[in-house]
């Protein structure tokens, strides 16, 4: 068994309409640290879902956020999420995020896979 250290996506940014960040390949993820970071000048909304094989992104899956306001991320804020720290993913999982506005989010996310 070889666990393997992997950035699983980004930099990367988010739209506004849920964009698929990673999906688990094969074997088993492991999320270590993903950073949003708000690059505008005024305050966005950020919605973060774990979607598990065969279900999709919806409100008993979002684990930051709100569908309707979001996650307040301030001008020039970087956020850590905790929320994602530690998860494990299998084949087909996914982390899917969007924000209230095009082109404001940056986001990077790091790990390991088995």
């Amino acid at each position: 068994m070889t666990i393997t250290p992997v950035v699983l996506f980004g930099p990367i940014q988010i739209g506004n309409v849920p964009v698929t960040l990673y999906t688990q390949p094969a074997g088993i993820g492991f999320v270590k640290e993903v950073v949003f970071t708000n690059v505008t000048a005024g305050t966005v909304a950020l919605t973060v879902w774990i979607v598990r094989s065969g279900h999709a992104a919806g409100a008993t899956n979002i684990v930051i956020g709100a569908a309707a306001a979001g996650f307040a991320l301030t001008s020039g804020q970087a956020y850590i999420a905790q929320e994602l720290a530690n998860l494990v993913l299998v084949v087909g999982d996914a982390i899917v995020a969007e924000s209230n506005t095009a082109t404001s989010i940056n986001c990077v996310g790091s790990g390991w896979t088995q």
